[in-house]
């Protein structure tokens, strides 16, 4: 159906095979892509030649589980790293999904962003208003910033992105601008302001950095 172009009766079919096999993973990305595809969106990525690989349940992982997971990034041995708001820790995994550690930077911390960089973690504290500067082993190596509104001060960080030389792209929420700092913490620029026009912000909430270009999550501006 779908090659001859009745792109609507393959859905049809697909969707009654899914009905059969319920559990079937590949059937649900299956069907996720076609209406995806249908809705007129411009697809340059193979997203249809992915399917589910692993779910990963706290539930399953006792001491090593999260509650209310934010954020996640991967190192380049394919290790996985993800926040946990609620606890305040980074769980490690690695590539076949056995936890390699946990751990708390901060006591009251509620983590949220976090990227890689040359074997290097960026993380945020919304509740402490800081940055760790973290090695793959879970060690904190610096504590970025404070609570305030100056340069290099945050209210509440959320999301941050490391571009290709190594400087920090950290969303600034509470402040509403997103602050761009080295590696040893030495503010940069910021941009952005509390607003609904052009260039202002409503609790951002992340970001990502591809070539010179910074994409901002802007949560609050629809």
């Amino acid at each position: 159906y779908k090659l001859a172009g009745f792109t609507e009766a393959a859905l049809k079919e697909w969707q009654t095979l899914y009905t059969l096999k319920p559990d079937n993973v590949y059937l649900k990305n299956k069907i996720n892509m076609m209406r995806f595809v249908r809705g007129n969106v411009k697809v340059s990525f193979p997203f249809r030649d992915y399917i589910i690989h692993k779910t990963y349940t706290a539930s399953e992982y006792l001491r090593y589980g999260f509650t209310h997971p934010i954020d996640l990034t991967v190192d380049k041995e394919k290790n996985i790293y993800i926040t946990s708001f609620n606890t305040g820790n980074l769980i490690k995994y690695d590539i076949n999904g056995k936890p390699e550690f946990t751990t708390k930077p901060s006591f009251s911390g509620k983590l949220y962003g976090i990227d890689y960089y040359n074997k290097t973690l960026a993380v945020t504290d919304f509740e402490n208003d800081c940055i760790y500067i973290m090695d793959t082993t879970g060690s904190v190596i610096r504590t970025i910033g404070k609570s305030g509104k100056g340069n290099g001060m945050f209210n509440g960080p959320e999301g941050v992105a490391f571009n290709k030389q190594g400087f920090l792209y950290i969303v600034d929420s509470g402040n509403s601008r997103v602050q761009k700092l080295s590696l040893q913490g030495k503010f940069v620029l910021s941009f952005g302001k509390e607003g609904s026009y052009e260039g202002d912000f409503s609790k951002p909430t992340d970001a990502a950095v591809l070539h010179h270009k910074v994409y901002v999550v802007d949560r609050g501006n629809r």
